[in-house]
């Protein structure tokens, strides 16, 4: 318990970041964009989280913005990742908030794909006393928001989510900071992953122009023996 006093105590930037809204765009290969937004309360900004963001391998930052609104400071972060593995290598958890946890993608036989990410935002057992200095330091009512598009069908998600009518593929979550204390978030999503019509008609076409290519040498082949049969009885 002291330790922890002592580490909530000393928490630096990014400690008070209640207000998290992120919002991604995947693409099929795993790669894709990101947009994230961070407010704490603070009265000067730094940006060893940015710094940090864009040293990454496999992230390529595209904008990034740092403004005092009032007495909070707001971050705004824009960047592509090239990879699943490379988005999930900027989980640093931030003091007592797993906002971004880690994204899991399997894919099935039956082209299900199925997608899950846990987040949290919790200390060690026995410490709310020291939440409470934590949070009274914070913005009130925190709330966590996250959006991703998808190209797949969605077929499934969890009680939580949302679907965008006005959107395919995209499906966005809300979550109060304080009722998720010591209570673990799970994101999910089941997708079907469409047929591959173009590939399939390509591949019918070219196998449709190999078998005409094919029985035209045979008709060739046929012809050239049958010349080949009249000058024998011409002789």
């Amino acid at each position: 318990m002291k330790r922890l006093a002592i580490w909530l105590l000393t928490l630096t930037l990014l400690v008070g970041c209640v207000h998290y809204d992120e919002e991604i765009w995947l693409n099929r290969d795993g790669s894709g964009k990101a947009e994230i937004r961070l407010v704490h309360r603070s009265n000067y900004a730094q940006t060893d989280y940015i710094d940090r963001l864009a040293s990454r391998p496999g992230i390529s930052l595209l904008e990034q913005t740092t403004r005092q609104i009032g007495p909070n400071i707001e971050y705004k972060v824009k960047f592509k990742f090239s990879s699943i593995e490379a988005l999930n290598n900027l989980n640093d958890r931030i003091g007592m908030a797993d906002f971004a946890g880690k994204i899991i993608l399997t894919k099935d036989k039956d082209r299900k794909i199925h997608f899950s990410r846990q987040i949290s935002y919790s200390g060690e057992e026995g410490d709310d006393d020291f939440s409470m200095i934590y949070r009274m330091r914070n913005l009130p009512d925190p709330v966590w928001s996250y959006k991703i598009h998808l190209p797949w069908k969605i077929l499934n998600t969890d009680p939580a989510a949302k679907q965008d009518e006005n959107k395919d593929g995209a499906v966005s979550w809300s979550f109060e900071a304080d009722n998720i204390w010591h209570k673990p978030q799970t994101m999910s999503i089941e997708m079907q992953k469409e047929l591959p019509w173009l590939a399939i008609l390509l591949g019918f076409f070219l196998l449709v122009m190999i078998l005409t290519f094919l029985l035209w040498l045979v008709k060739i082949a046929r012809r050239s023996h049958l010349l080949d049969r009249i000058r024998h009885h011409g002789h």
